[in-house]
């Protein structure tokens, strides 16, 4: 599903490393919402640490469980967020230079 980035990833020589195949032969992980929107937002993480991570950097998906709970994080080599934006990434609309 999120791997329809992968071609611009492979433009950036970005790599690509995840371990969802590995989890999933832990046993099924469930993460409740709706479908969807959780595609969009992973699809979202995935497009801006590929558009942000600079060439020949490596992009991550992870999947943990802890205490009962199920988690999906995307990582990257990026610049990150600076620390006086970081409150207004979860704003409306708001795009950051």
């Amino acid at each position: 599903m999120c791997w329809t980035s992968k071609p611009s990833a492979e433009d950036k020589a970005l790599r690509i490393q995840d371990d969802i195949a590995q989890m999933s032969k832990k046993g099924s992980h469930w993460i409740r919402g709706n479908r969807q929107l959780l595609a969009q937002g992973l699809a979202n993480l995935v497009d801006n640490a590929i558009k942000y991570t600079p060439e020949g950097g490596r992009i991550g998906l992870r999947v943990w469980t802890s205490g009962g709970a199920t988690g999906l994080e995307v990582w990257d080599t990026g610049p990150g967020i600076p620390e006086a934006d970081r409150a207004r990434v979860l704003e409306r609309f708001v795009r950051l230079d």
